[in-house]
């Protein structure tokens, strides 16, 4: 169990927003059931971050139940930063971007 907050980056909020904005478009609720998908996927992050595997830069991937999306965190410091939540088959140059900050 990690001791660490969990912070979401404001490009990652960005990220959120864009997408819940999509799925409403979609289906009315669907945008609220993608946030409690992404946010249950945090609570897990905040808790064992270990437990996802470390890439590019030390970069973690935690894919998002139901929805073709993937959280991109790190710990960084005192705390696990969340870099980008991204649509899977999307270009990874922006989250790499985000992970060289």
């Amino acid at each position: 169990m990690s001791d660490r907050p969990l912070f979401i980056r404001p490009e990652a909020k960005q990220d959120l927003g864009e997408a819940r904005a999509w799925y409403d478009q979609q289906q009315e609720g669907l945008g609220s059931e993608f946030l409690a998908k992404v946010y249950e996927r945090f609570e897990e992050i905040e808790q064992s971050p270990q437990h996802y595997a470390a890439g590019y830069h030390g970069v973690r991937a935690a894919n998002v139940d139901r929805f073709p999306y993937i959280v991109r965190f790190a710990e960084i410091n005192s705390r696990i930063e969340v870099i980008a939540v991204h649509h899977g088959s999307r270009n990874p140059s922006e989250w790499r971007r985000r992970a060289g900050n």
